[in-house]
């Protein structure tokens, strides 16, 4: 939706929402069992389900007119700013051993899933090496496959945390002799310091493994 330029304001609002599912998102994807797609079918690996982009300018309401040589010093006032916010691309967990004894474990082997994902999880960050309880998904959830086949768990069935994005402008207009214009600008790139999270740990020898330990 859009308000249109009217009394100094004007607003921008953009959501999208949207589910794509493939079993191989790209050319280089390669199946983990070549002989059954079942398990490789899931999210595309660039799906983003939410979408939202909020972007607007406002002209502060003070000595818009700057027909005097105060106005003009003190007037002339504007705002404008996006802020953009999406959910995580999904991701499978796998390794890279060849546990299914096929020959190749390097494009990734899927391991079992034996629990509820999101068990006694809080998607907070981590402080790691057992510091606290904070897990973005649960570690007890998945399990080493036996030797001799494939893990049961389905691709991209996880997803990293989400990204938020917050920028902010201010501009001063001067107006100068005729039509000649002057601007100062200063601009903001994530003003709010908002942090985003970077993918959790998905390697299920670690000790880490289902923490999210570091930030973008």
């Amino acid at each position: 939706g859009e308000r249109r330029y009217s009394n100094g304001f004007k607003l921008s609002v953009a959501y999208t929402y949207g589910k794509s599912y493939d079993n191989g998102s790209d050319k280089r994807n390669v199946l983990w069992n070549s002989y059954d797609d079942g398990n490789f079918w899931g999210l595309s690996s660039y799906d983003r389900t939410h979408a939202l982009v909020v972007s607007y300018i406002y002209d502060l309401p003070f000595w818009r007119d700057q027909s005097t040589l105060m106005r003009n010093l003190l007037g002339g006032w504007q705002i404008s700013g996006s802020t953009f916010v999406q959910s995580g691309t999904p991701f499978s967990i796998t390794r890279t051993d060849d546990k299914a004894g096929v020959g190749e474990g390097s494009n990734g082997q899927p391991v079992d899933l034996v629990g509820d994902i999101y068990a006694n999880t809080n998607g907070q960050f981590s402080a790691g090496n057992g510091l606290d309880d904070n897990f973005w998904f649960n570690p007890k959830a998945f399990a080493q496959a036996p030797s001799g086949r494939f893990g049961n768990s389905t691709r991209n069935i996880i997803r990293n945390p989400g990204a938020q994005q917050w920028d902010l402008a201010i501009f001063k207009n001067f107006v100068l002799k005729g039509s000649h214009r002057l601007q100062f600008r200063a601009e903001m790139f994530n003003f709010i310091n908002h942090p985003n999270l970077s993918g959790p740990n998905t390697d299920i020898t670690n000790a880490n493994f289902g923490r999210v330990i570091s930030k973008d």
